[in-house]
């Protein structure tokens, strides 16, 4: 491992003082990480740009498992709170990885389909055309919340997927947060707005 202290990386700042131990894990080429977390106190699992999902042993970050990439690049990525399905995005799709499965929830007109690893093409269920920015899960991933640069919140739920989505925001938005015990959702936007959505009330609106 590489330690880089404060002053070692060339900042004198008291802000930053302490060590970092960086570890490079190897492997994986020159994909970023685009989201992290422990599976429990000796593992943790990792998702990539390239779709691909890999499980580590800690601290040793020896590799234990990865699942093969899924041929196209994400931007973001979020884990089921039971670690067992792995919710991916970029501009344009909405793809969930649970295992060896690979299901498509959305695609743009254009775009490859996703082939799973049986050899059998997925077929999308929707089709939108706006931006895809930010996504979250909830429990076992059964609510997926996905946000879009004009403002709408994307939601599916239950097996198989209900699709539903919501006028939230005037501009782009940025992030959600699913609420504890509850199937309402926080998202917060380039509108300044902080709404609060709640599927079940009609009224859901901005705080």
């Amino acid at each position: 491992p590489q330690n880089a202290s404060a002053a070692e990386s060339g900042t004198n700042d008291s802000k930053f003082a302490g060590e970092v131990t960086t570890k490079k894990v190897s492997g994986h080429g020159d994909q970023p990480p685009l989201a992290i977390e422990f599976l429990n106190d000796s593992q943790f699992q990792v998702a990539y740009a390239d779709g691909a999902v890999a499980k580590f042993a800690y601290p040793e970050f020896t590799l234990i498992e990865k699942s093969r990439p899924l041929g196209r690049k994400f931007t973001h990525a979020a884990f089921s709170g039971d670690h067992s399905k792995t919710v991916l995005i970029n501009s344009a799709e909405v793809i969930v990885v649970s295992g060896s499965e690979v299901t498509p929830l959305t695609r743009l007109p254009g775009s490859n389909a996703v082939t799973t690893q049986s050899g059998q093409s997925s077929v999308p269920i929707l089709r939108v055309n706006q931006t895809l920015t930010c996504v979250a899960t909830a429990n076992e991933g059964d609510a997926i919340a996905v946000g879009d640069s004009l403002g709408n919140l994307h939601l599916w739920t239950g097996s198989p997927a209900r699709y539903r989505r919501f006028r939230v925001h005037t501009r782009r938005l940025n992030s959600i947060a699913r609420a504890p015990e509850s199937s309402r959702f926080l998202t917060a936007g380039s509108d300044s707005y902080i709404c609060l959505v709640d599927p079940s009330n009609p009224a859901s609106g901005q705080i």
